[in-house]
């Protein structure tokens, strides 16, 4: 039986990727009884019915899965970030990093829109943190594709999608990578204080010899993730496997090797202050909960 990857879903049909032919293909009874819902970036079996049509048959065991975006199966996760137009903000940030940690996908960082900025070096302590903590960070000009240059290379034979807020310039970002894509791309609202979604579902595209998936942006999100977890993906906490007392959340612990690095200065008391934020959204929805 034939094999194929989502490339993208609309309304109950399927469009798969085999070697070089895209199938179109919608979900079998079996699927359907199970409430199976295949998700863009599934490995599937599939049954044809002629050249370029089929039965969607099975889904293969996930090695990852996004909920926000819905995808699976990802590589890596290429964070487009404003520095402005909507304003940046490293909460939002770290959330999205949380999320893409906590799937074991890699994540890595695009700042967009630095012409947009009069003193870049107001964010070069973002730049340089994330950087020391092991990720990759590029930042670019939405004006012209020389800064997405040097980013070409990461795409090739990987399955990787691109998130971000709304208006953050994900599909610009992709238009200067690929000058045949011309994504449709969307204007920032100075009123509504965010951007206008243009991507209105998942879709995996060919760029690079590899597979990338614009996805819509959003203006919110919640994170799905318990203290615990938290405390131990959360971006730049490694040596918190050293801290003093097991389970530690870095709070007012003794011992806390997290906290010991901030006082350092080895983590950004910003990137600290904003998982402490997290940490108490978390612990708050737990009590709700409990009610």
């Amino acid at each position: 039986m034939p094999k194929g990857i989502v490339l993208k879903v609309v309304g109950g049909l399927f469009y798969l990727l085999d070697g070089d032919r895209v199938v179109k293909a919608t979900a079998s009874g079996k699927l359907r009884d199970y409430k199976q819902i295949p998700i863009a970036g599934d490995s599937v079996t599939y049954e044809i019915t002629n050249e370029n049509e089929g039965y969607l048959k099975n889904i293969n065991q996930r090695k990852n899965q996004l909920i926000r975006p819905p995808v699976a199966n990802v590589d890596q996760a290429i964070v487009v970030t404003s520095l402005t137009e909507p304003a940046f903000s490293s909460l939002l940030l770290d959330k999205l990093l949380v999320q893409i940690l906590d799937n074991n996908i890699k994540p890595v960082i695009y700042f967009s829109k630095k012409d947009k900025v009069k003193d870049l070096t107001v964010f070069q302590k973002y730049f340089d943190y994330y950087k020391s903590i092991g990720i990759e960070v590029y930042v670019g000009n939405s004006l012209s594709n020389e800064s997405t240059n040097n980013i070409q290379k990461i795409f090739k034979n990987k399955v990787s999608v691109v998130t971000g807020q709304s208006g953050a310039g994900k599909s610009t970002f992709l238009n200067s990578i690929d000058c045949n894509l011309n994504l449709k791309t969307g204007d920032y609202s100075s009123s509504l204080g965010r951007g206008k979604h243009t991507t209105r579902e998942v879709e995996f595209l060919k760029i690079c010899d590899g597979l990338v998936a614009d996805t819509p942006g959003f203006s919110s999100m919640e994170l799905n993730i318990d203290k615990e977890r938290l405390a131990y993906i959360f971006p730049g906490f490694e040596e918190g496997l050293n801290c003093k007392f097991r389970g530690c959340l870095h709070e007012q612990e003794p011992g806390c090797k997290i906290r010991e690095l901030v006082e350092e200065k080895k983590i950004m008391k910003e990137s600290y202050d904003n998982y402490l934020k997290l940490l108490g959204t978390l612990k708050n929805k737990k009590e709700v909960y409990k009610k």
